[in-house]
C-alpha cells in the first residue's frame, strides 16, 4: 500500500503557517537587528556598529567581544531558548508531515497528532520565554530601541500557537478518520 494523503484546509493552513514560522524564527535568531541605536544594533549574536571609533570600526563583532551590552545569564538564556525554539521547529514540521502523508500507522494517528500539537504548543512557549526574558533587560541596553528581528521573533510565537490551533480545529474537523480504529 502507498502513502496515504490526508490533507484538509486546516492540515494544510497548519503546514503553511509553520513554514512561515521556521523562516521567521531563523531569521530571527541569525540576523543583528534585536535592538537599533542611534550608531548600533545588536542581535542575539553580532553587535554592529555603524561608525568608526578608535576601539570599533564599522562592521559587526560577536556580543561577547564587546562592552557595550552585558552578556549575562539572561542574554545567553534567550540565546539557548530561541535555538531550541528553532530545533523544536524542525521536529515539529517533519511531526506535521508525518500526519500529512499518514506515516503514523492507523491505530496511532491520533497520538501522533497530539504529540504534534504539544509540540507546536512548547515550541510557542519556547519562543514567548525567550522573547520575554530578553525584552525584560531592555533597560540595560541604554537608549536603544526594539527593533524588527525581535518583532518577527514575536510573530514566530504567534504562529507557534496558530498552528497549535489549526492542527486542533483539523482534529475536530477529521474526528471521524482519527477516532476510526
Amino acid at each position: 500500500m502507498g502513502v496515504q494523503i490526508l490533507a484538509d484546509v486546516w492540515l494544510l493552513l497548519g503546514l503553511a503557517v509553520h513554514v512561515a514560522t521556521i523562516v521567521m524564527s531563523v531569521v530571527s535568531v541569525a540576523v543583528p537587528y534585536w535592538m537599533n541605536g542611534l550608531y548600533s544594533h545588536f542581535g542575539l549574536w553580532s553587535y554592529c556598529y555603524e561608525y568608526e571609533s578608535a576601539t570599533f570600526t564599522s562592521k559587526c563583532y560577536s556580543v561577547s567581544d564587546v562592552d557595550a551590552i552585558t552578556v549575562d545569564g539572561l542574554f545567553r538564556t534567550t540565546q539557548a531558548l530561541m535555538c531550541i525554539g528553532c530545533i523544536v521547529t524542525v521536529v515539529e514540521v517533519l511531526l506535521i508531515f508525518a500526519l500529512f502523508f499518514m506515516v503514523v500507522r492507523l491505530e496511532n494517528r491520533k497520538y501522533a497528532l497530539f504529540v504534534t500539537v504539544i509540540v507546536a504548543f512548547i515550541q510557542g512557549v519556547v519562543f514567548f520565554a525567550g522573547c520575554v526574558i530578553f525584552l525584560s533587560q531592555k533597560s540595560s541596553y541604554g537608549d536603544m530601541d526594539t527593533d524588527w528581528a525581535h518583532f518577527l521573533a514575536w510573530a514566530s510565537t504567534t504562529t507557534s500557537f496558530i498552528t497549535a490551533c489549526l492542527l486542533v480545529i483539523h482534529y475536530a474537523m477529521n474526528r471521524e478518520i482519527y477516532d476510526d480504529e
